[in-house]
């Protein structure tokens, strides 16, 4: 199965298939790349959920002439404290177990988008801010909706000028496959014929489609088996190994024969 828009949440890819049922199997792999530090470092059967979501600063729109005359707010320099301030806090806010598996938490990135005032002349009324959370098992897009709402609560309290809302824009709960289950015995199997070695189960740093397939599918899913780097991707030289897509089509085609015949 080819998707699309996985970036945007799937709304137009897996997600949509998905919900008019569409998707059908006993398992899925999903193909994301599995290597961190090296290729086929592992096999991701966790992939950490993910919430988006937008916050609006509200200042003193007027002309920047005057503003030494008066006492307004400026709301780019109000969200760039805030910026700094959920930076270095938020993480503390947020209620979570660390993973059995490696112990991995929740990821915090604020600023990922931002936006400011209007033009030269005209003091700041307005400012916004993107971020993203990684959400580990356990965690879910409205629990961490309450956890951002107390931080908000008390970085508003913490400084009278700031006005601060919250807009989330969507978010999907973490996955996870059991690591004895029969797709991940063929991944394992397959794995050592091709790569020489064995590959243990390990937690997906990112969000993937597996949500789609397992959660509104019922499919289970191997979160992240596959060529590549994660940190080459979104980059500006993003791409795959040759070797690694040949050995990526060998492993697949060994694992597919492993669970079909057992």
């Amino acid at each position: 199965v080819f998707t699309a828009d996985e970036e945007a949440g799937s709304a137009l890819g897996s997600k949509w298939m998905a919900a008019e049922g569409y998707l059908h199997g006993d398992a899925a792999i999903i193909g994301e790349p599995c290597g961190v530090l090296s290729e086929w470092e592992n096999i991701g059967v966790v992939s950490r959920g993910g919430l988006l979501f937008n916050i609006h600063v509200k200042g003193t729109q007027m002309h920047s002439s005057v503003s030494d005359r008066f006492d307004p707010v400026n709301a780019t320099v109000e969200m760039a404290w805030l910026i700094q301030r959920m930076h270095a806090q938020m993480k503390d806010y947020l209620t979570y177990r660390p993973h059995h598996l490696g112990g991995l938490g929740p990821t915090v990135n604020v600023g990922v988008l931002a936006e400011a005032g209007v033009y030269y002349g005209v003091y700041p009324g307005n400012a916004w801010f993107g971020c993203d959370i990684r959400l580990v098992p356990g965690m879910t897009p409205e629990s961490v909706t309450a956890d951002l709402e107390r931080f908000l609560d008390d970085a508003m309290a913490a400084n009278p000028r700031l006005q601060a809302e919250l807009e989330i824009i969507g978010g999907i709960e973490a996955t996870e496959i059991p690591f004895d289950h029969p797709v991940v015995n063929a991944l394992q199997h397959a794995s050592s014929h091709v790569l020489g070695r064995r590959l243990e189960p390990a937690i997906f740093p990112g969000a993937t489609d597996a949500y789609s397939f397992q959660a509104t599918a019922g499919i289970p899913s191997v979160a992240a088996f596959g060529p590549g780097y994660l940190p080459r991707a979104h980059s500006p030289n993003e791409h795959l190994s040759a070797g690694g897509v040949y050995e990526a089509s060998r492993i697949y085609a060994l694992a597919a024969l492993k669970y079909l015949t057992e």
